[in-house]
């Protein structure tokens, strides 16, 4: 068994030890290999060269867990992350519309698109979704609060909204994780 989360594994990237402590204990008891993308609360100042510093970096040496940086395939499933920098994930996402193996389903998972159609520098815009031409969904982190399926051209959008936020939970009465599978 396999399980993706999409980033923010906890909510401040200098957490105390106890919530380490806590997060390890969960991951070493699961069987199953526990993958990653890393996100905006996870690395300081949205900077790669601060990862070291962090407690999700703690997390990937003590070996439960495995930060998601290449494409994983699973029988004939790509989950390919996409950058947590705008830019980068743009790029990336239009080489799979390019580079796609037939007879893969290709699942991109991105954390940071939150802003998704707003502005074509903080996320995938309208325009981006439609110019796509092969089939793929892409599922994204970050987002609160869940929202519905949407399909753009050939782009299934999928945002599940966070495991946990604890915060949200007095204005979220009716907030349960969604899962994936």
């Amino acid at each position: 068994n396999t399980i993706v989360h999409l980033g923010d594994i906890h909510d401040k990237w200098d957490t105390s030890d106890g919530w380490k402590n806590k997060i390890v204990k969960i991951l070493r008891d699961y069987k199953g290999k526990f993958y990653t993308l890393i996100g905006n609360h996870d690395l300081p100042y949205n900077s790669d060269a601060y990862h070291n510093q962090t407690c999700l970096h703690n997390l990937e040496l003590s070996g439960v867990l495995k930060i998601l940086r290449s494409e994983l395939v699973l029988s004939n499933v790509v989950l390919a992350p996409l950058s947590l920098n705008i830019k980068e994930a743009k790029k990336q996402f239009y080489y799979y519309n390019e580079n796609q193996k037939i007879g893969f389903q290709y699942i991109l998972c991105g954390h940071h698109f939150y802003e998704f159609g707003l502005s074509p520098d903080s996320g995938f815009t309208e325009e981006d979704l439609k110019s796509y031409n092969q089939s793929v969904d892409m599922i994204l982190g970050h987002d609160h609060r869940q929202y519905d399926q949407l399909q753009v051209g050939a782009v299934r959008l999928l945002r599940p909204g966070s495991l946990m936020r604890t915060e949200l939970s007095e204005v979220m009465i009716d907030h349960k994780p969604r899962i994936l599978i």
